[in-house]
């Protein structure tokens, strides 16, 4: 039995020898570092001057939205608000949009930009006509533009000058 036990504290002082000579390192430590994930700067929006918050203010009020619940999302979303503006004249024009300024900003997030709507034959020939006469030189979202460079309404230039064939 001496034997044993003798063999035994033999190995346990040899464990404990081995244990004390070499050094013993954290895995923490003798593990590679990890790379740091790459820091992004977050997204600083656009500061708008004064002269830029007067006319998006003026354009946003033609169009009954209110400015205050606006301000983040133009920031945010600023290259979206050109598009949006269009989308919610475009829909107050075609009488489905009972809330502007939900619009708007709905549309500034999604960067949803108006639909494009088909000009009626009756109005493409209409226009063809005078255009080729030089009453009208261009036209745009219900705007005709004389060679004198006058904005009219599409429907009151259509009644001054009907389509003759």
């Amino acid at each position: 039995m001496t034997s044993r036990i003798e063999g035994a504290i033999a190995t346990s002082s040899t464990t404990q020898k081995q244990r004390i000579s070499e050094p013993q390192i954290p895995k923490e430590i003798s593990s590679p570092v990890p790379p740091s994930p790459k820091v992004v700067p977050p997204v600083i929006p656009k500061k708008l001057s004064d002269e830029e918050i007067h006319k998006l203010e003026d354009k946003l009020k033609r169009l009954k939205i209110s400015l205050e619940p606006c301000m983040n999302v133009i920031q945010k979303y600023w290259n979206n608000v050109s598009g949006a503006i269009a989308r919610v004249k475009e829909a107050i024009q075609a009488g489905w949009c009972s809330n502007p300024t939900g619009l708007f900003i709905a549309s500034c997030k999604k960067g949803v930009k108006p639909q494009k709507t088909q000009v009626s034959n009756e109005v493409n020939e209409w226009f063809n006509w005078t255009r080729a006469r030089r009453i009208v030189i261009a036209m745009t979202d219900g705007w005709v533009y004389t060679p004198e460079g006058e904005a009219v309404r599409l429907e009151e230039i259509m009644l001054k000058f009907p389509l003759m064939e």
